[in-house]
């Protein structure tokens, strides 16, 4: 097998991140094998420079047809042996069935399992999100499952944007902490007036400093609640990015993530951050969470024996953060 493509389109960051473990497992098994991944048009900087991905292509939805189009003529140009569509949604099954590859791999679904050569069945039950899609593998012969995800930064661009951060006055030598505050959905989101008291108190602790990142629909939001911490001056908010790229270089210069369960703590995983994540009552952390350990933890409603968000006090999550730095020495930075 020499050119093997990866479809993973979706909009969702931690998805198509975690989804780079099926290239991983794919360059184990086949060595000399060209690994490509096609993402959303907005994803695809996060894997250039890719230890396990060759090359990124993107379909552009808000291109329409001739989008399709353009990217069903690149793949027909690229001449792939496999395709693994993790998708199976109608635009993908047809780039898919229109690839000219000789192997067809993709989800089971009643209208759409004919579009390939194996259809896997057993995506509807509840398992970890790697596992579940390692089955897409297995026509290749490939059963080890790789849970490690990376993003691969150049040195360079971690430098470059360490000046950046100590142009906006932080200083690497204490403690960073980017925090996430906010979440896409509603109901994935910890209480505020929590979140509140624990950025506070890392502040007031650990003379720590917090950097807001957020989205552009969620700028009011991040401002709105760096003004209710009375504008703290251990609070950064004007670290602004261009892509998910360059949140990923600012993590790769900070010490511990805290905050909300979502496609930003896969970032922090993914450029070895320490990571300290609130996960929703309603997420199965089994099916989310694949390499938890002493760097990547996560908190529960079933860790505190509650079933609500309001069970998962401040005072416990401070707990845990305060242990996980102390495991980690702040990376030899001075304790209050």
């Amino acid at each position: 097998m020499k050119k093997i493509l990866v479809i993973r389109y979706k909009k969702s960051v931690g998805d198509t991140i975690i989804g780079t473990t099926l290239c991983e497992s794919i360059k184990k098994k086949y060595l000399d094998a060209r690994v490509d991944y096609l993402v959303y048009e907005n994803l695809k900087e996060i894997f250039y420079n890719h230890r396990a991905i060759d090359n990124v292509l993107t379909l552009d939805r808000k291109a329409g047809l001739k989008g399709w189009f353009k990217t069903l003529g690149e793949i027909r140009r690229n001449k792939y042996d496999v395709i693994i569509d993790c998708r199976t949604i109608v635009i993908t099954a047809l780039l898919s069935f229109f690839s000219g590859a000789k192997l067809r791999i993709g989800k089971y679904h009643k209208y759409r399992f004919f579009f390939y050569h194996h259809a896997i069945k057993g995506f509807t039950e509840k398992m970890n999100q790697m596992k579940k899609y390692h089955q897409l593998l297995k026509p290749l012969g490939i059963e080890e499952v790789s849970t490690e995800y990376a993003i691969c930064l150049k040195d360079e661009e971690k430098n470059e944007w360490k000046k950046i951060m100590e142009a906006e006055g932080i200083d690497m030598s204490k403690l960073i902490i980017p925090m996430a505050v906010n979440a896409r959905q509603s109901n994935k989101k910890y209480p505020e007036e929590y979140m509140l008291q624990i950025t506070k108190t890392l502040i007031d602790k650990y003379d720590a400093q917090i950097i807001l990142f957020y989205s552009p629909s969620e700028e009011a939001y991040a401002k709105e609640f760096y003004n209710k911490l009375d504008c703290n001056k251990n609070i950064f908010i004007n670290l602004k990015t261009k892509n998910v790229r360059e949140l990923a270089c600012i993590f790769s210069n900070c010490d511990l993530f805290v905050g909300n369960e979502g496609g930003t703590r896969h970032v922090a995983e993914a450029v070895g951050l320490a990571n300290l994540c609130i996960v929703a009552p309603q997420t199965c952390k089994e099916e989310w969470i694949s390499n938890e350990n002493d760097r990547n933890q996560c908190i529960t409603v079933k860790d505190v024996n509650g079933s609500d968000y309001e069970d998962i006090k401040p005072e416990y999550v401070l707990e845990r953060a305060d242990k996980q730095l102390k495991l980690f020495n702040f990376f030899n930075k001075k304790v209050k």
